[in-house]
């Protein structure tokens, strides 16, 4: 599966990562990232808009420089993989992305009821998850 794909990437990067599947809400799943004190949440699920979708914390009066850069690095590997038009990444407000102490992405490959979308993405998770692992690497290498 993709998220597996994404986790093992990303440890042979050299980082640790912490694997939650639990589907809980997104105030739990803050909770669990700020207890593992992780220096990046990445949260991949399924979209509520056609196409890709990469969001990081925007509100009103500020927004996470450091999640929008890894977002927008994430977006742009992972549009060449699936061969979709690119994405601009969204500010966003879910409580997953403003409750986490540290840069949070939520990525979207697909809408969940986009049946040929999820074709793509499952034929193609290998290459999906080796974009997201490289956009992730340069959003934290690459200045801001």
């Amino acid at each position: 599966a993709l998220g597996e794909v994404v986790a093992k990437g990303l440890m042979e990067l050299g980082a640790d990562v912490l694997v939650d599947a639990s589907g809980e809400d997104d105030s739990a799943i803050a909770v669990e990232a700020n207890r593992y004190a992780g220096d990046l949440f990445l949260g991949l699920r399924f979209g509520d808009i056609p196409g890709l979708s990469c969001d990081y914390f925007a509100s009103h009066a500020s927004r996470s420089e450091a999640g929008c850069h890894v977002a927008h690095c994430i977006s742009e590997e992972l549009a060449k993989a699936l061969d979709y038009p690119p994405a601009e990444p969204a500010g966003r407000a879910y409580a997953v992305l403003r409750e986490t102490r540290m840069p949070a992405v939520v990525c979207q490959p697909v809408q969940a009821n986009d049946v040929e979308g999820v074709r793509r993405l499952v034929g193609r998770a290998g290459a999906a998850g080796r974009a997201i692992v490289h956009g992730v690497q340069r959003g934290v290498e690459e200045p801001l």
